[in-house]
């Protein structure tokens, strides 16, 4: 396994230096050069350069350039890296982040990336059409976690609710207040949890807890939170006795295409998997979701 491994990352370094000369002759050429990145086919990996015209005589050109040229591979793309990066300005532009604003991730070009890459909040459905109607291929947009405007798959798997055991009976958990959110936005809210056992109780996490939203019918998981969020542990402590205050945040981006984009406007529960440390994981009871329009 190490000796093919090993053989792997020699191939994969073969590349280097052919993707340095395909990088010098692409900046030779920026009014059509989009960037050059490594695929892995097989246990092989390949080199593919992006231009947006001219393929035949680009190819030949670099096929004598390079050492692999077997491993080369020249496509068509929609646009060259100084228009991508105009789309991706004018984009920040128009979108900006925040926590009133639509964009939740916006990469691209660079690296290989033959795109824009715009990630936006589940509610942002008609910001996605106006940006896939003004970029065209130029973009490549999810609203939530689905792809926008056509999603060939089903966006992420629906599972079922957790399978972690369940908290016990020493520990209480309920909203601080009751949880409704708009369809397509986001919940800030709180729990409140109480420790009626004998020892500490330590719950971790970045500072938030994250709620998955469920159908309480089926038990499967429909939506959740679809952002990032920072990697420092948090650790919240309630002594035999006390309770502690958690964050709770809960999205509604849809992971099934058959609800559309963000989960609609309904009764739904909310899943909160609590991680207690030294691997121990428990579920808590359902919370009631109100979503409204």
């Amino acid at each position: 396994m190490h000796e093919a491994a090993a053989e792997k990352n020699r191939r994969h370094a073969e590349l280097q230096d052919d993707r340095r000369r395909v990088e010098a002759y692409g900046a030779e050429h920026l009014d059509v050069f989009a960037g050059v990145t490594s695929v892995l086919a097989g246990e092989t990996s390949r080199l593919v350069a992006g231009f947006t015209r001219d393929l035949d005589s680009h190819s030949a050109r670099l096929r004598e350039l390079v050492s692999h040229a077997d491993r080369l591979d020249v496509i068509e793309v929609p646009a060259s890296q100084p228009q991508l990066e105009q789309v991706r300005s004018a984009i920040f532009e128009e979108l900006g982040f925040g926590p009133d604003k639509p964009l939740r991730r916006l990469s691209g070009p660079g690296g290989g990336a033959f795109r824009v890459h715009v990630d936006l909040a589940a509610y942002a459905e008609e910001g996605a059409r106006r940006l896939v109607e003004r970029y065209g291929d130029a973009v490549e947009v999810r609203v939530g976690v689905l792809g926008y405007p056509v999603d060939l798959g089903e966006g992420r798997p629906a599972p079922l609710a957790s399978q972690e055991p369940p908290l016990d009976d020493t520990v209480d958990i309920h909203g601080v207040r009751p949880l409704v959110v708009r369809s397509g936005y986001e919940l800030d809210s709180e729990l409140l949890i109480t420790n009626h056992g004998p020892s500490s109780l330590v719950i971790e996490n970045w500072g938030k807890e994250i709620g998955r939203v469920l159908d309480p019918a089926t038990g499967e998981v429909v939506g959740g939170f679809s952002g990032g969020h920072p990697a420092p542990l948090v650790r919240f402590t309630a002594s035999p006795g006390e309770s502690v205050t958690v964050p709770l945040i809960v999205g509604t981006a849809s992971y099934r295409r058959s609800l559309g984009y963000a989960v609609p406007p309904g009764e739904w529960a909310v899943e909160v998997v609590l991680d207690l440390g030294t691997n121990r994981r428990r579920r808590a009871p359902l919370l009631p979701l109100h979503v409204t329009p």
